[in-house]
């Protein structure tokens, strides 16, 4: 091969791998920013965060076991991280809403929604983490791993009715993933 070729190929190379880099880079700062967002909210609420979650470049879930508290937020850019006290945990759910398209063999199960679910012992209504949500986003990327991960995580913490009767739910665990 000549030089010419051996330049143009080159250039060619850079040309496509530019944007994937520069993409990258903007998706790392992001990511780091909303990360120290969420410590710096944290902090001012008192928590301290053991196990957290950041995907979709909004989602975040982070959790002080010790304290029995879950920070979330669907959307940073848009909402206050929310603190959610999971003192009478109950129960867990999964929650998938999704439909069927398409016709005979091409029939393709379409997720339009996951949720965590929390209900509470002392609460008549649960309450719901979005996951993922279709409306926003075309396809998932890894969100039924994030709920499976948090399901395990969070399932230490559900009280027993007679824990929540006597006022005083069992100790956390303390999880290392």
């Amino acid at each position: 091969m000549d030089s010419i070729t051996l330049i143009i190929a080159f250039l060619l190379t850079g040309a496509f791998a530019l944007p994937l880099i520069l993409n990258a880079q903007k998706n790392k700062k992001i990511q780091k920013t909303a990360l120290n967002n969420y410590k710096t909210f944290s902090q001012s609420q008192g928590l301290t965060i053991g196990e957290q979650e950041f995907w979709r470049n909004a989602y975040y879930l982070g959790l002080d076991a010790h304290k029995r508290i879950l920070i979330y937020s669907a959307d940073l850019a848009k909402e206050t991280p929310e603190c959610i006290d999971l003192s009478g945990l109950k129960a867990l759910h999964k929650q998938e809403v999704s439909r069927m398209s398409g016709q005979g063999k091409g029939k393709e199960k379409i997720i339009d929604r996951i949720s965590l679910e929390l209900e509470y012992w002392n609460k008549p209504m649960r309450k719901t983490l979005e996951i993922y949500d279709g409306e926003r986003f075309s396809a998932l990327v890894g969100e039924p791993v994030v709920l499976a991960r948090w399901l395990e995580i969070l399932s230490p913490l559900i009280s027993s009715a007679a824990e929540v009767k006597a006022g005083s739910p069992k100790k956390p665990m303390l999880l290392n993933h």
